[in-house]
This record gives structure tokens, C-alpha cells and sequence, in this order.
């Protein structure tokens, strides 16, 4: 290791999780051909140690380069995560949101539909008791 890299960042997707206290990690980066002068995409796994077992997998988190290895695979750890994988929230406004939108704004068309069909459904109850006892 490089006396220059410690306390390196990556960028990195977690793949596993299923080690104890450490995350296999996928980190993309991109490598410049320097004859055709255009850049490829390029995969490096990296296991990384998660003490507190922060990361789930498909979670994006930032990798800390630690410096000394733990050992000889591990050289890693999580510094914090970046995206859980489920849970966005939007950076601009703070919210929780996914492909269709906010949560909040579907939560209050959800509450007023449920509250239309339990009104339908007493309407039709009372209906039908009164038939039955007349």
C-alpha cells in the first residue's frame, strides 16, 4: 500500500453481506485507453470491514481506505451510507419518494379512498340489515 492513499474514498455498491462484519463491495470506475483515447468502464471488488453492520445489500455506500489491512482480502471499511436501497429521500425537498412520487402525497389519496369505500360498505351493511329485519 501507498504511504500517499490512506484514508482513501471509494464509492462503492454493496453485492454481500453475508460475512461476518464485512461487505463485499462493487466500486465502478472508469479507465482511460490512452491509444483509442476513450473511456471504459471498469468493476473492482473490494471486501470492506462494516463493525456496525450499517450497510444491506444494494445499499451505495463511501469506503474508507484503512491503513493498515485487516486482513489479507480486507483493506476497507464503511465509512457511512449514501443510499439505502428502498428508502429515497429527495435532496432537494427532504421527502420520501420512489418512481411514481412523494409518499406523503400518495398517503393522503390512499386515506380519502379507504375512507370512501368504508363509507360505501357501511351504506351497503345498513341496506341490507334493514332488509333483512323488515
Amino acid at each position: 500500500m501507498s504511504g500517499g492513499r490512506v484514508g482513501h474514498f471509494l464509492l462503492a455498491k454493496v453485492m454481500s453481506t453475508s460475512l461476518s462484519k464485512v461487505a463485499k463491495c462493487e466500486v465502478n470506475r472508469l479507465k482511460l485507453d490512452k491509444y483509442v483515447m476513450k473511456y471504459y468502464g471498469r468493476r473492482r471488488t473490494v471486501l470492506a470491514r462494516d463493525e456496525e453492520r450499517l450497510a444491506k445489500e444494494g445499499d451505495v455506500v463511501l469506503l474508507k481506505e484503512m491503513p493498515e489491512k485487516v486482513s489479507k482480502r480486507v483493506s476497507h471499511k464503511v465509512d457511512r451510507v449514501i443510499y439505502s436501497l428502498g428508502n429515497v429521500t429527495d435532496p432537494i425537498t427532504g421527502l420520501k419518494c420512489d418512481k411514481d412520487g412523494y409518499w406523503e402525497s400518495r398517503r393522503g389519496e390512499w386515506d380519502e379512498n379507504m375512507m370512501a369505500k368504508a363509507a360505501e360498505r357501511t351504506e351497503e351493511q345498513y341496506e341490507a340489515q334493514e332488509g333483512t329485519a323488515v
